[in-house]
């Protein structure tokens, strides 16, 4: 009831196309795939809550409950968005980017990137970051939904990288996310376009419950493939895995249904390498 309320009736409210075609889009959004709905996250919260109630009353860190640390530090990446980054509903479209009047932001790194990508870049490197995440494609898949994109499009979206990369050398890894938006011939244009500047990953560039597809991009592209952010626990994972469709597992928490089935997620991914 309260997704019903606070989120997609909002979305279907604010649709100047009332067509079947345009609802059914706006009721998929980009946290729908393979089913990980409302109640998945709703278990993947008690789980979480469990296990943070289990480590209070064992006195430990979550890390010595699951067996002891096996790192001493983690690098860690900016997300380029900013306070009110997809807050209206869960729609991962442009229109709830959240950038509306915040130019002057000074956390606003989502209009940075794409306004002044070289100032944020060497922003991010001063803090110490080693790497940061950018989307400057969604806006062109928004205009055909990810069928392709023209060549001003794509030129737009490389010279970004390409500013990045100008500024700040190797010195700071480059993310691309495309948030499941693009079909394969798009999503194959962006990679060959973007391989000369060597991306860290490509995040989602197609939804991950279609495998095959992401298995041929990958077999296509020298960039790794990262996937599972809206994937389902070990049983959505699998076939990415099997199949070698993926490069990286990206597992959220509370989206996969909590900490016990992340842990046996990040199993499966070690089993696959």
């Amino acid at each position: 009831e309260t997704y019903i309320h606070d989120q997609l009736a909002p979305a279907l409210l604010a649709l100047d196309d009332p067509s079947p075609h345009a609802v059914a889009s706006a009721m998929r959004p980009y946290v729908g795939y393979q089913g990980g709905g409302a109640e998945t996250r709703a278990l993947g919260a008690v789980d979480m809550a469990l296990w943070d109630l289990l480590g209070k009353q064992a006195g430990l860190p979550l890390s010595a409950l699951m067996g002891g640390t096996v790192r001493s530090s983690v690098r860690t990446y900016n997300t380029c968005a900013g306070p009110k980054y997809v807050s209206s509903t869960s729609q991962q479209t442009s229109s709830n980017w959240g950038v509306a009047g915040s130019d002057s932001h000074i956390y606003e790194d989502l209009i940075a990137f794409l306004t002044r990508p070289r100032e944020l870049a060497r922003s991010l490197l001063g803090e110490g970051y080693t790497a940061m995440k950018i989307w400057p494609f969604d806006q062109a898949a928004e205009r055909n939904h990810g069928v392709d994109l023209t060549q001003q499009e794509l030129d737009a979206g490389v010279r970004i990288v390409g500013e990045i990369r100008d500024e700040i050398g190797d010195d700071l890894d480059i993310m691309i996310e495309l948030h499941g938006l693009w079909l394969p011939r798009g999503a194959m244009r962006i990679a060959q376009a973007l391989e000369p500047y060597r991306p860290f990953w490509l995040e989602d560039p197609i939804r991950p419950d279609a495998v095959h597809a992401l298995q041929s991009l990958k077999q296509q592209t020298s960039i790794p493939i990262a996937a599972g952010e809206t994937t389902v626990g070990r049983r959505g994972f699998l076939p990415l895995l099997d199949e070698g469709a993926i490069d990286v597992v990206t597992v959220d928490i509370g989206w996969t249904g909590g900490i016990t089935e992340a842990l046996r997620v990040a199993s499966l991914a070690d089993t696959f390498g």
